[in-house]
């Protein structure tokens, strides 16, 4: 298309040059005499008369050539008219072919977005299935043993906590990034059950700096984290499990556990960790980093400035 344009451009500029020097170097060619004969020439009235026979009076002279030429090129002056409406018309053609493309590109990012939000529901009902299906289960079973203790106060903190969990994984359905504190709560909630499930072989220790609290992070990041790590280790008395979840810098979250992992043959597949990194690159554009050094096994996640 600049190809396109730059030609046409160019004729309509250079017309006036070439039209001037071909008009002077055709003005300027010299005709000779029709009654003037020189040495090794014959006159042209001689030729006519003698050999073609044509009467004298029908010979063009040189000033009619130059005129009738002059004539002649003298229509060439409609030709700028004509290369203007040229140029004009592959602007307008050149104009629907970009109104075409923007079209086009406009199709095609809301197909991109259409597999974008298809995709993300994948992820999330992904997500839902690497939820251990047995948590729910077990929850229940230990509520229903702190209430055959005849306690009152850890009955009732414990089911606040289990209608905290049930309540965020639900909403969680209607939102894509959420605050750290908002992240951190729904721990809160999950890890006091996976404690009172665990008594004294599970702990969690959470030291996050108060600036990367309104930083903003997919929502349920944080959960696929911990249950792998629940479900891939040791837990007993012997062996007890401590996760931590802590800030390094004020754009950076880790999750750290020891590897200590189970006496079975167990393959793990790392889904969890593949629809986390999935979702985590779809909706943020950054990448979460995974470290195995020294024992531990760590993850960590960027934290967004996002408003709103």
């Amino acid at each position: 298309m600049g190809v396109v344009l730059f030609i046409a451009f160019g004729l309509y500029k250079i017309y006036p040059i070439l039209h001037k020097l071909l008009m002077e170097r055709i003005c300027n060619i010299t005709v000779p005499h029709p009654h003037k004969c020189t040495d090794g020439f014959i006159s042209i009235t001689e030729v006519s008369t003698k050999t073609l026979n044509i009467a004298t009076d029908s010979i063009v002279t040189p000033e009619q050539i130059r005129l009738g030429i002059s004539t002649i090129f003298s229509a060439a002056d409609s030709y700028p008219l004509l290369i203007e409406h040229i140029f004009v018309l592959l602007i307008i053609m050149l104009s629907i072919f970009l109104l075409h493309l923007l079209d086009k590109k406009q199709e095609m990012k809301l197909e991109y977005e259409k597999i974008k939000v298809e995709k993300l529901q994948n992820s999330y009902n992904a997500l839902m299935g690497q939820i251990n299906p047995h948590f729910f289960f077990n929850s229940l079973n230990g509520l229903d043993s702190l209430i055959r203790t005849g306690e009152q106060e850890k009955p009732l903190e414990y089911l606040e906590g289990l209608s905290n969990v049930f309540r965020y994984i639900l909403q969680s359905d209607h939102k894509t990034l959420v605050t750290l504190n908002e992240e951190l709560n729904f721990v809160n909630a999950y890890t006091y059950l996976l404690s009172v499930r665990y008594e004294n072989k599970l702990f969690f220790s959470i030291q996050v700096a108060e600036p990367c609290l309104p930083k903003k992070l997919p929502i349920l990041s944080l959960l696929p984290l911990i249950e792998n790590a629940v479900k891939h280790n040791i837990i007993s008395m012997q062996h007890p499990l401590r996760i931590k979840i802590y800030t390094v810098s004020e754009s950076l979250l880790v999750v750290s556990n020891p590897i200590q992992p189970k006496m079975e043959d167990y393959v793990c597949s790392g889904i969890g960790l593949k629809n986390l990194q999935g979702r985590y690159l779809m909706l943020t554009g950054e990448n979460i980093y995974i470290e195995k050094s020294n024992g531990y096994f760590k993850v960590f996640l960027p934290l967004l400035n996002v408003l709103g």
